[in-house]
């Protein structure tokens, strides 16, 4: 029964990971450019790379027209660090940042599921496997802003 069970949790494990892979690959190219999140923060990071500026504010509230600047902001500017970063390592080559942006993010969400199998197991990893790499949020983020 046990050694079953440690199947069982193997193959969930596998289809996690394999369907999440699939997942960013198939929506990599539907991803991005339609939004409008995607248009108003490649401008404010732009904006930062041109005026070779460092953030000090985050991602906007509400999005309006990319010029109107008395919009309210989020106080604190990891976002655009994160975004001229790749977008600097990537050679301002926006397909390249973006790869480099899910593999960033993919590294935090892969180190906590690690820990999570150093310290529970195989059998509760394949469970947390499937709740994190297929949050909605999580797959929202690492694949549409950037």
């Amino acid at each position: 029964m046990k050694k079953i069970f440690f199947y069982l949790s193997l193959i969930i494990l596998l289809l996690s990971f394999s369907l999440t892979i699939f997942n960013r690959v198939y929506s990599f190219k539907r991803a991005g450019a339609p939004f409008a999140d995607f248009l108003s923060h490649f401008y404010d990071m732009k904006q930062y790379y041109e005026n070779k500026t460092f953030p000090v504010t985050g991602a906007r509230f509400v999005m309006m027209p990319l010029d109107n600047e008395s919009i309210p902001r989020v106080p604190g500017g990891f976002f655009y660090i994160h975004y001229l970063l790749t977008y600097k390592l990537a050679n301002e080559n926006i397909t390249a940042m973006r790869i480099i942006n899910l593999i960033t993010m993919l590294l935090p969400v892969l180190l906590f599921l690690f820990w999570v199998y150093k310290r529970f197991g195989i059998s509760i990893l394949a469970i947390m496997s499937v709740f994190t790499l297929f949050n909605i949020y999580y797959v929202l983020y690492i694949t549409i802003p950037i």
